[in-house]
C-alpha cells in the first residue's frame, strides 16, 4: 500500500543504491519511452524498471522509477489489461490518496482519458485512466518537488 511518499517497497527520496529489483532502462526502452513523450528532463536523470507493486488491492503490471543525482524523484506504476474493473481501481486509488494527501486539486475528462491531479508543495500525484480501444490502462505517478533544484535539460 502507500504511506506518505512510498509506493510499495520504493520511496521518493530513496538512494538508488538502496533499491531492490531494479534494472536501468535499456537503449530500446529509452527510445520507446521517448516515442511516447517520456524523456529525461533533468541533467543526470535515469529511468529504471522496478518490481511490480501491490496497491489498491491489485498488483500493478509495471513500475518505473525516475532518478536524478542518485535519488528517486519519481515513482510510476501502471496497469494495462483487458477485462479489469478499472473504475474500481480508480475509485480505490482515489480513496487511498485522498486519505494521505487530501482531495485532488484538479480533474480532467475526455473521450480517451480521465485524469486526477494532487498538487502540493512537496509532491505531485497524477492518476490517469486511458481507454485505447480494446486495451485500457491506469497510470499512477508520484513526483517529488525536491527535483526542482536540479538543472533542466531539453533533449
Amino acid at each position: 500500500m502507500i504511506l506518505k511518499n512510498n509506493l510499495g517497497i520504493y520511496s521518493l527520496g530513496q538512494n538508488v543504491n538502496e533499491l531492490d529489483g531494479i534494472m536501468i532502462f535499456s537503449e530500446k526502452e529509452y527510445k520507446m519511452a521517448k516515442s511516447l513523450g517520456i524523456k529525461p528532463m533533468f541533467e543526470g536523470e535515469q529511468f529504471y524498471n522496478g518490481l511490480p507493486v501491490y496497491f489498491a488491492s491489485i498488483i500493478w503490471d509495471y513500475t518505473t522509477i525516475g532518478v536524478v543525482n542518485g535519488i528517486v524523484y519519481k515513482l510510476a506504476i501502471q496497469i494495462i489489461r483487458k477485462n479489469v474493473n478499472f473504475s474500481k481501481i480508480i475509485e480505490d486509488t482515489i480513496k487511498i490518496i485522498n486519505k494521505d494527501y487530501g482531495q485532488y486539486n484538479y480533474t480532467e475528462n475526455s473521450f480517451f482519458s480521465k485524469k486526477f491531479i494532487w498538487d502540493n508543495e512537496s509532491i505531485n500525484i497524477f492518476l490517469t485512466k486511458r481507454n485505447l480501444g480494446f486495451i485500457k490502462g491506469v497510470n499512477l505517478i508520484f513526483t517529488s518537488n525536491n527535483v526542482k533544484a536540479s538543472k533542466l535539460i531539453f533533449t
